[in-house]
């Protein structure tokens, strides 16, 4: 299996969406993909066609002591997703999820060129069970923006740039902006290879495919965005074939 963790560097640069738009590419280069939400929030659902008043994943079979397998939804063929669900109480998900998250990998009859894709909220209990997965490749998502820009300075200045397998990706670029454009060439010096080359614009089809409850890829295949998710896509494909 191929396993990425999508988190954004802080909240609102759309996380969520990337990891949504990631997966429906593999997809769509007939990969096997199963997402695993791991946000309170249980968002990542609605990407792919669940209701918002769907109460059912993972974190409320743990808390509630039923099969979390059970809770598993299959969109179309190739993509599977594990919702967040909405547990009566969160006091104790984290003890639970420590165990959970390395072995539940490893109980998935899923096919060995499997893409598990979790999305990671940005102030999570889980990174360090995430952490205990082999090979796991992080994406940090950021914008083209001071605030993220001040908030890569402060992980330059403790050291947490250059770790092993891990990624930075730009979210909702607005080339016309002169400030994002010399954030971009800046960061290309200090990140290096570490930054993707892949850039995802800042795209309205990506609104209104939430609005739709469909994948990006589904709604609006020849968007700019849906463009830059396939692109994303091919380099995860490729970087998988690298390890």
């Amino acid at each position: 299996m191929h396993v990425i963790a999508v988190q954004g560097i802080r909240g609102g640069c759309g996380t969520t969406s990337v990891a949504a738009g990631l997966a429906a590419s593999l997809a769509t280069l007939q990969k096997h993909v199963l997402l695993i939400d791991l946000c309170p929030s249980n968002l990542l659902g609605l990407h792919f066609g669940l209701s918002v008043t769907e109460d059912a994943g993972w974190a409320q079979a743990l808390a509630e002591g039923y099969p979390w397998q059970s809770t598993a939804f299959l969109y179309k063929e190739h993509i599977w997703l594990l919702p967040f669900g909405r547990p009566t109480s969160l006091s104790h998900l984290h003890e639970l999820a420590a165990d959970w998250l390395p072995t539940s990998l490893r109980a998935l009859a899923m096919p060995d060129d499997t893409y598990v894709i979790f999305d990671v909220p940005q102030h999570s209990s889980f990174r360090e069970a995430l952490g205990q997965i082999t090979d796991l490749q992080w994406i940090q998502i950021v914008q083209a923006d001071p605030a993220c820009h001040a908030l890569i300075n402060q992980q330059s200045l403790v050291g947490q740039l250059n770790t092993p397998n891990r990624f930075w990706l730009v979210n909702r670029y607005q080339p016309a902006y002169k400030l994002s454009r010399d954030l971009i060439q800046l960061w290309r010096l200090v990140l290096g290879k570490a930054l993707i080359s892949t850039i995802i614009h800042e795209d309205e089809a990506v609104r209104e495919a939430l609005a739709l409850k469909r994948p990006l890829a589904d709604s609006a295949p020849a968007s700019l965005a849906s463009h830059n998710f396939l692109s994303l896509a091919t380099w995860s494909v490729a970087q998988a074939g690298a390890t």
